[in-house]
């Protein structure tokens, strides 16, 4: 009677992860791999998802934080929040557009966007109280663009009316921390409606037990038909 094993890929590529795990079936030295895929990409994200949420209810969260920065599978609403406090607007830029589509992309719904033009409009901003002008305000949100929309050519006057030469009693009264402030509160909004992050902001429901983040098989299995003895003679 033949035998099925499960193998799973070494210790030196990722045994934690278990992306290389493959379905052996077969009896000793002549096992053979089947020719199918190992492993669906939306089973390895449910099963780090899965981890995910076991290293959290087991409280083990320096171990949650390096799994959930290696796979990137959760969206972490309070590691953006602190970029905005602190004023890393590239960075926080930078991490929501990992969890979005192509920014050229049509794919990229209209949630997405706002939140995207939200983040991108502080830096400037920010250069704006600083006196500095924007290498892109020109390019981006110039007169008689075809492509401006109503709330591009408002943000391009505000810019200009703070840049203007008299406006140094103006960029002196705003209080940026205030203003990093306000936009941290508002990240949790943004971000629950964005429809590319509702999946990715919370986890599975918890008190995970070790066996449910196991590997799941891809039900790629040899079964073998049961014959009937041979007449004997």
């Amino acid at each position: 009677m033949s035998s099925s094993v499960v193998v799973f890929g070494n210790d030196d590529e990722d045994a934690s992860v278990g992306e290389n795990s493959v379905v052996v079936s077969g009896k000793g030295n002549d096992a053979v791999k089947p020719s199918c895929t190992v492993q669906y990409s939306c089973v390895k994200r449910l099963r780090e998802r899965r981890l995910l949420s076991f290293l959290v209810d087991q409280g083990f969260h320096g171990a949650f934080r390096e799994l959930n920065r290696e796979t990137g599978v959760l969206f972490n609403v309070e590691h953006i929040r602190r970029l905005v406090r602190r004023g890393q607007w590239d960075e926080a830029l930078m991490y929501l557009n990992t969890f979005l589509p192509p920014f050229i992309s049509e794919r990229r719904s209209f949630r997405a966007r706002i939140f995207n033009n939200f983040l991108l409009m502080h830096p400037r901003f920010a250069n704006v109280v600083t006196g500095n002008k924007d290498m892109h305000l020109d390019k981006q949100y110039a007169y008689g663009r075809s492509s401006s929309t109503r709330a591009e050519r408002r943000f391009r006057s505000m810019n200009y009316s703070i840049l203007a030469p008299d406006s140094g009693h103006l960029r002196a009264a705003i209080d940026w921390d205030k203003v990093r402030s306000h936009a941290a509160c508002l990240i949790p909004e943004l971000a629950h409606r964005t429809p590319e992050l509702k999946r990715r902001t919370v986890l599975p429901s918890r008190c995970m037990m070790p066996h449910d983040v196991l590997p799941i098989g891809t039900g790629c299995r040899r079964l073998e038909a049961e014959h009937p003895p041979m007449p004997t003679h």
